[in-house]
């Protein structure tokens, strides 16, 4: 990937965990150009699965997200570089968002809440 692309370059460390004979489930650690982790999670059947953990390049935390087969699913968080949070959220079965969902700056001020049933947005409030 050359130096002006906006997408960072990763290097991938996998280990395979075979399930059942399956070669498509393993843990992965990703890094960025300079070897530090930047993702951590595991694949089932070629799919993200369960926990996944991102970090910033200073290597606070950036984010946890939980996946089931591939789907975005239940409670997440994402963080600001210096440790504040960014957003919080919930997605329901099938990968859409629902319930309230809040957007902060980094400094911990509420800029927006949004609000979601099933997918479908109900209310959006900007601070």
């Amino acid at each position: 990937m050359d130096k002006d692309s906006a997408a960072p370059v990763r290097y991938h460390s996998g280990i395979w965990c075979p399930d059942n004979g399956d070669k498509s489930s393993w843990n992965f650690i990703g890094y960025d150009e300079k070897k530090l982790k930047v993702d951590e999670g595991k694949y089932f059947q070629s799919k993200m699965h369960g926990l996944w953990t991102s970090w910033h390049k200073n290597g606070v935390k950036a984010a946890e997200n939980y996946y089931d087969r591939g789907n975005p699913k239940g409670k997440f968080i994402n963080w600001h570089d210096n440790g504040a949070v960014a957003l919080t959220g919930e997605y329901y079965a099938g990968g859409k968002p629902e319930g309230k969902w809040v957007y902060t700056d980094n400094k911990g001020r509420i800029e927006k809440v949004v609000n979601w049933n099933k997918g479908e947005l109900m209310s959006l409030q900007k601070q």
